[in-house]
């Protein structure tokens, strides 16, 4: 939401600068984050598995210690090149935004290193309270500013404020898991216990940072050399829609890292494949179905949430769909491969796809512009599911569920093909209104008639049936009881 008010209230012009400066201000995160955020979701949870009660507070020390140090240095290094930035950006005239970059990195680094220890405690509802405190009113703000005729600098204060508000909310919140005074007592870990956990943050850390540049808009630093900055917007607009379509996806694989480390320290394989399997199967229902709905409705959803000025971006939004849901799922994988603590695979995996990424980028870019840069980040992060199934079926022996995929694919792309049909006959409006839930509604038709849902997915579903409010629970009533009815048959079919 924030960004539709922004891509039309800052214009074009003004959005690719903004966008330029998040791109820098998020590869800074990326710098200063040194996989710390990972070990703290890794290592606090095996902890807690290991029944230790001084290792999860020490991991939490250890993360917030050396994420503030490296926040400062990070931060330092940008305020002394903000000339180079502005420069770069088209406008040396613009240098103080890149200071106030700069200005943003430390409250940004804390709030994502607490965060990440919330995770790792499986304090998920912490996460929610924070983001219900800092979000909405980042919002009203953003709205406020941009109708009072303010720009890129005002948002970038207000970035900072609302951070800084979150820091303080998490540090309220980090004192029921962790007495705060404990923080500044001495290492409460072995020399051992913070070797293993430093040795695993620096790989995790070479990791994500290195997957940000293929995956995450590595090739913006070279649109910003060979391309407009209102190109710039129409990229980052497209890849930042892809990411809202990755936002339930993400729900899975957020919880998956903690509860693999916790299986992990107590030793239990297969619990640990269970975990895998039901998350890979419920995340494939969630993406694919997004990726098709995306590409059949991409027109209606730049132009009427974004304006028809940013249609450049439709073309390239309609290419990463798929990709950004292939991404998803291997992320999935991912995560279960920092779990049974194998960070160096995924470390060497990125390095060889970094080097093929900017070298396509830097081939690409110059011809073909902003659409080179979208064929040079999909070649690179569509392989890496094959790579990271192929390595968790080795160490592990876990086979990918093809006959599942098979089915959900079949599911989506036949709502795809009907809603696009539909959308060909119907105003821009009045597509979404009618398309997304007419698109829902065919799916969940699909895999039942396919049989994708199977018995233990129906106790998942009771158990959220008895969480919802009374009302809700009445309605759901008829739907988990067809749903039970068709299952059981199902199995009984099978079973003659």
């Amino acid at each position: 939401m924030a960004s539709m008010v922004l891509t039309r209230g800052l214009g074009t012009e003004q959005y690719g600068l903004y966008s330029y400066a998040i791109w820098l201000s998020a590869l800074a995160g990326y710098f200063s984050n040194l996989g710390l955020g990972e070990m703290s979701r890794r290592f606090i949870p095996e902890g807690i598995g290991r029944q230790s009660t001084r290792e999860p507070a020490g991991f939490a020390q250890l993360a917030l210690v050396f994420r503030i140090a490296t926040a400062l240095v990070v931060g330092f290094a940008i305020i002394i090149s903000s000339g180079y930035w502005a420069r770069l950006s088209g406008d040396s005239g613009d240098r103080f935004i890149f200071i106030l970059v700069a200005a943003s990195i430390l409250p940004d680094a804390l709030q994502q290193a607490l965060v990440a220890i919330f995770k790792g405690f499986q304090k998920f509802d912490y996460s929610l309270y924070i983001s219900l405190v800092m979000y909405p009113l980042r919002l009203v703000l953003i709205i406020l500013l941009v109708n009072l005729g303010f720009g890129v600098q005002e948002i970038f204060i207000l970035n900072i404020a609302t951070l800084t508000l979150g820091v303080l909310v998490s540090f309220y919140l980090l004192r029921h898991l962790v007495p705060l005074k404990i923080l500044f007592s001495p290492s409460l870990l072995s020399s051992d216990r913070k070797k293993e956990a430093l040795k695993y943050s620096f790989a995790v850390g070479g990791v994500i940072l290195i997957g940000y540049l293929v995956s995450q808009q590595a090739e913006v630093f070279f649109i910003g050399l060979y391309c407009s900055v209102e190109d710039v917007g129409f990229y980052t607009l497209a890849f930042r829609i892809g990411s809202l379509a990755g936002l339930l996806p993400a729900a899975f694989t957020y919880v998956l890292l903690p509860a693999i480390a916790e299986q992990f320290g107590k030793r239990d394989m297969e619990k640990m494949k269970s975990i895998y399997l039901n998350s890979l199967r419920y995340l494939m229902i969630v993406a694919l179905p997004l990726a098709t709905g995306g590409i059949a409705l991409a027109d209606s959803l730049i132009t009427v949430l974004y304006g028809a000025e940013y249609s450049p971006a439709i073309i390239l939004f309609q290419i990463i769909c798929l990709p950004t849901a292939i991404y998803s799922i291997s992320m999935l994988s991912d995560y279960f491969i920092r779990g049974i603590n194998h960070p160096g695979f995924l470390l060497k995996t990125m390095v060889i796809f970094a080097i093929l990424n900017i070298g396509l980028s830097y081939w690409l870019i110059p011809r073909y512009g902003i659409l080179g840069a979208t064929i040079a980040n999909i070649v690179i992060i569509v392989p890496t599911l094959p790579v990271y199934t192929i390595f968790i079926y080795k160490k592990c022996g876990i086979i990918w569920p093809w006959r599942d995929a098979i089915k959900i694919i079949i599911a989506s792309l036949v709502m795809g093909v009907a809603i696009y049909i539909l959308h060909n006959h119907l105003s821009a409006i009045l597509s979404l209104v009618l398309c997304i839930p007419l698109g829902i509604v065919i799916f969940f038709i699909a895999i039942f008639a396919l049989r994708v849902i199977k018995e233990q997915d129906l106790v998942i579903l009771k158990g959220i049936q008895n969480s919802l409010p009374l009302v809700l629970r009445k309605h759901s009533l008829p739907l988990v009881g067809l749903m039970e009815r068709v299952v059981l048959r199902t199995k009984l079919t099978n079973g003659r």
